[in-house]
């Protein structure tokens, strides 16, 4: 598997973004959140640990679907220098956008393989949001319940 020393990011000033409409509730998802009060947030209650943690479930949901979302008011939570804590992720977002545009000619423009990204993210996210949104149950086990029971398309 690279590493961080392996891996150029073309990410690094890019912005990850995720729909205004749905920030609210990225925000209450993730243990990046904190309460009124300043204390941490509770782990049944928020499934997801960083924002781009949940932002990548979006993305990977949405590229299961295959269908970009777009968007007419964007919130950006972080640059794309996050990614080179999963170096991974850099490599993945480079292989859904040749899948999703059939070539490998789709990688030459870092803008709009993350554009595609959060268009992806704002498919997904709606999902995943709707899947954990229960008062009879913890977010954590709805989330994990959802991903378990898609049936993703192979790219």
């Amino acid at each position: 598997m690279p590493t961080r020393k392996d891996i150029i990011n073309p990410f690094q000033t890019s912005e990850l973004r995720v729909p205004t409409a749905l920030w609210e509730s990225v925000r209450k998802l993730t243990a990046t959140f904190r309460t009124e009060g300043g204390e941490p947030s509770e782990p049944d209650r928020t499934p997801f640990r960083r924002y781009v943690d949940l932002w990548w479930v979006g993305v990977c949901i949405g590229a299961s679907i295959g269908h970009p979302t777009k968007v007419a008011e964007w919130h950006k939570f972080i640059e794309g220098t996050v990614l080179l804590s999963d170096p991974w992720r850099i490599l993945h977002l480079q292989a859904i956008a040749i899948a999703h545009h059939g070539n490998a000619e789709a990688v030459r423009d870092p803008t709009s393989v993350i554009n595609l990204a959060n268009e992806l993210a704002a498919t997904g996210l709606p999902l995943m949001i709707d899947a954990v949104r229960n008062p009879k149950a913890e977010p954590i086990w709805l989330a994990g319940d959802f991903l378990e029971g898609r049936k993703f398309r192979r790219i």
